[in-house]
């Protein structure tokens, strides 16, 4: 299961690996996650590359990458979800105000006095 997934993401690992000396280094880590689609903040992905260094060498090799990716795709996903739920619950609530400002609005409104 692990070399399938080390297998798929050698094409990742070799476009991030911008030195092509077999390792992500600091550098190019924040590349990866400091852009979108990730937009990590800078503390966040050395916090993320110390993690995943089991070998405390600075930089991540194909293996140790494999689970720095993984992470940092899972917490993208669920930064996302966040997204969208505060999105989702926003509008919601927005809709739902302007519902009972309507409904307040129709049942305060001045009547209209005949002239008759």
């Amino acid at each position: 299961m692990f070399v399938d997934r080390k297998v798929q993401l050698v094409p990742k690992f070799k476009e991030y690996d911008h030195d092509k000396n077999g390792y992500i280094t600091l550098d190019e880590a924040s590349r990866i996650l400091q852009n979108p689609p990730y937009s990590f903040p800078a503390g966040r992905v050395g916090i993320l590359l110390r993690k995943f260094d089991k070998d405390g060498n600075g930089k991540l090799d194909i293996e140790e990458f494999a689970d720095f990716y993984a992470e940092a795709k899972a917490t993208y996903v669920t930064r996302r979800a966040a997204i969208y739920l505060v999105t989702y619950l926003f509008i919601t609530y927005l809709l739902n105000s302007s519902i009972y400002l309507l409904e307040f609005c129709n049942a305060h409104r001045p009547q209209r006095q005949s002239l008759r």
